[in-house]
């Protein structure tokens, strides 16, 4: 009789040491942030359909990387380059918990008159994300289009001076 008590004890240990370690486990997702340093985003156009009657400003399979700091601090809300793969943008919203990002940004881009809208959603961990998007163009001349692109950043060290503008 008391070795069955006694092993059930050491069951119960065991099944507390895993909870013990789940809960760990779920705290350090929690707190996971972007780490401070560089980061490269890859933006990959998957799909595009045109708007109008004009020639698309973005096209399949179109492919652009961005190199941003994210400084300490930033981890939980990085510049808004490092979401959405663009220079000139800024968050309508944000929101990054538990290795989950969702995003909305307003963007701009040389040469276009208007907006570029961002959406985004997808996983991400200390050193790297991955993301889908939905892009949607409101320019004032032709050329809108509705796209979907892959979104992926990766740290690649630590940040890298400014460099000087002529």
């Amino acid at each position: 009789m008391r070795s069955l008590a006694f092993a059930s004890l050491l069951v119960l240990a065991a099944c507390s040491d895993d909870a013990g370690a789940d809960q760990n486990k779920a705290a350090d997702t929690a707190n996971v942030e972007l780490a401070p340093g560089q980061w490269e985003t890859t933006t990959e156009i998957t799909s595009v359909t045109s708007q109008d009657n004009g020639t698309p400003v973005l096209k399949a399979a179109e492919k652009t990387v961005v190199s941003t700091c994210v400084g300490e601090g930033e981890g939980r809300k990085p510049p808004p380059a490092v979401l959405s793969g663009m220079e000139e943008c800024s968050y309508d919203t944000v929101y990054m918990s538990r290795g989950r990002v969702t995003a909305a940004m307003s963007c701009t881009e040389p040469g276009l008159a208007g907006k570029i809208l961002v959406s985004t959603e997808g996983k991400y961990q200390a050193e790297s994300f991955d993301t889908s998007a939905q892009i949607q163009t409101a320019l004032s001349g032709d050329g809108d289009v509705t796209a979907s692109a892959k979104i992926t950043g990766r740290r690649t060290g630590e940040c890298t001076a400014a460099e000087p503008t002529a």
